[in-house]
């Protein structure tokens, strides 16, 4: 990894298969993963737990000397399509929506806290492309990502000067996470993004991915990088 992403990898409340390819991924390329698991969750096969109290998670807690040079964040844990399945009427789904939100812009605040004396890193977020929600019935998170995605945007201009890097990444779904009638039915329909269009496996895009943390530099900082076929640009 270059200098902006030396050190190891952190992933922060790992729980989709795609970071659990993705910490395989890193592991197999000989780069040692740590995982703060989400609440009630075990960490991704292979990926140490950091001794780190995380409502304490400042400079110089963890009494480890090596730090993260990445942090990646796993997809958004929370659901929308779930959430306003009922036409988003019940107050309480923007209250649950606000309270991720909040939970991780204090969880951002903390991974930036970590780099920032050692003036260098850089900090990740998955997101996976929503506009596939109207072929497949998949997990989408539209508004709580492009709320990571801006934030991140306005968190690369303050704390360049500390040479540090937010980027997010916007992928298509494994053809492994949508459903195999539903894929089947849709192929005609999904050539709107090419002729013979057909959705990538997870180790592939768990690779891309990889390869796009290694190889960031400080030109890219505050980019949202777009993985898969014709992607829909218009989206973030």
């Amino acid at each position: 990894m270059n200098r902006a992403n030396s050190g190891k990898v952190l992933v922060v409340e790992p729980t989709s298969i795609v970071m659990d390819r993705l910490v395989g991924e890193l592991l197999e390329r000989g780069t040692r993963v740590s995982a703060l698991p989400a609440p009630g969750r075990l960490p991704p096969y292979g990926a140490e737990v950091p001794r780190i109290d995380l409502p304490s998670y400042e400079a110089g807690d963890s009494d480890d000397s090596d730090p993260f040079g990445t942090i990646i964040f796993d997809l958004p844990r929370i659901d929308e399509r779930s959430l306003f399945a009922d036409g988003g009427g019940d107050p309480k789904n923007l209250s649950d929506l606000a309270d991720e939100a909040y939970r991780f812009l204090d969880l951002t605040k903390r991974m930036i806290t970590h780099q920032v004396f050692r003036e260098k890193g850089s900090i990740w977020t998955l997101e996976c492309d929503d506009f596939f929600e109207y072929y497949f019935t998949i997990p989408i998170s539209p508004i709580f990502s492009s709320m990571r995605i801006s934030c991140f945007r306005s968190l690369c201009k303050e704390f360049a000067r500390f040479n540090l890097q937010f980027n997010n990444i916007v992928f298509q779904p494994g053809v492994e996470s949508v459903p195999a009638a539903e894929y089947k039915a849709q192929l005609p329909n999904l050539k709107v993004f090419s002729l013979k269009f057909r959705l990538s496996s997870l180790e592939r895009i768990a690779a891309a991915i990889c390869d796009q943390i290694e190889n960031a530099s400080a030109s890219m900082n505050g980019s949202v990088v777009h993985l898969g076929v014709s992607p829909n640009w218009n989206n973030y």
